[in-house]
């Protein structure tokens, strides 16, 4: 297992996505998707929230890959 697969499982919890936006460049081989995302985790009583931003590839094969995964935690109150 790789060390960025076993930093996801470790997150736990349920995830809903919000969506803000996306778009893609004119050669149509790369693309973004940014938005919020709240974060329960399990016998929590208020979601984590943060923002978030994704940056895709399309690779040789014609598939979209993940290139970046950024997300920014909103403090806590």
């Amino acid at each position: 297992m790789t060390p960025a697969i076993a930093a996801l499982e470790k997150r736990g919890g349920e995830v809903e996505w919000r969506p803000f936006g996306s778009g893609a460049s004119t050669s149509a081989d790369l693309g973004y998707s940014y938005g919020l995302l709240d974060r329960r985790v399990r016998g929590g009583s208020r979601p984590d929230t943060s923002a978030y931003l994704h940056v895709w590839r399309k690779g040789p094969d014609g598939k979209w890959k993940l290139a970046l995964d950024l997300e920014s935690a909103f403090p806590k109150p």
